[in-house]
């Protein structure tokens, strides 16, 4: 009898033990992931360029004669910065899309709209947008390329130890041409 209560006494310690040093393993596992920087933030950039045709609304919005309406195109720059909101300086960075049509031909230029949040610290992401509708017409995927591939976005961020990211995009490199629907 007294080796029994000996025996259940010594199996509850070891179950008890065991629990301890499971624990313990665990929390000295989640200590090297981040020491090992698996727990740091790694922010990355995406940039998308499309050049579309334009919708129906946005056709009938255009100010120019109908005949008009089926050589305009827009033209998409979108770029986001994620997972990054301990970076203590973040910047994106888009060329005036209209600004490049136009030294090209000053009358191409239909309309442009722009869209940037960059809650730095309070967010963990930033994003800046532009668009233009402009008339294509004279202009294929090639032309429209060589418009912009001296033109750059750019991203930056600084992290928290000071270590400072920079790069930049051709916009003309990056341009994907959706074919008409």
């Amino acid at each position: 009898m007294k080796n029994t209560i000996g025996r259940r006494i010594f199996d509850r310690e070891v179950k008890r033990i065991r629990k301890t040093v499971f624990f313990l393993l665990g929390v000295a596992a989640v200590m090297v992931m981040f020491v090992f920087g698996l727990g740091k933030e790694n922010p990355k950039a995406t940039i998308k360029v499309t050049v579309s045709h334009l919708s129906k609304e946005e056709q009938d919005a255009a100010s120019v004669p109908e005949a008009n309406k089926k050589d305009l195109r827009k033209l998409e720059v979108s770029v986001r910065i994620d997972d990054s909101k301990s970076a203590t300086d973040r910047k994106i960075e888009l060329p005036y899309l209209s600004t490049v049509i136009k030294q090209f031909d000053q009358s191409r230029v239909i309309s442009t709209s722009s869209f940037e949040q960059n809650n730095v610290g309070s967010e963990p992401f930033a994003i800046s947008e532009q668009s233009v509708i402009f008339d294509a017409r004279g202009l294929d995927e090639e032309a429209i390329r060589r418009m912009f591939e001296t033109s750059y976005a750019v991203v930056s961020w600084t992290s928290k130890d000071n270590a400072k990211t920079y790069d930049r995009f051709s916009i003309g490199n990056l341009l994907h041409v959706q074919q008409e629907p």
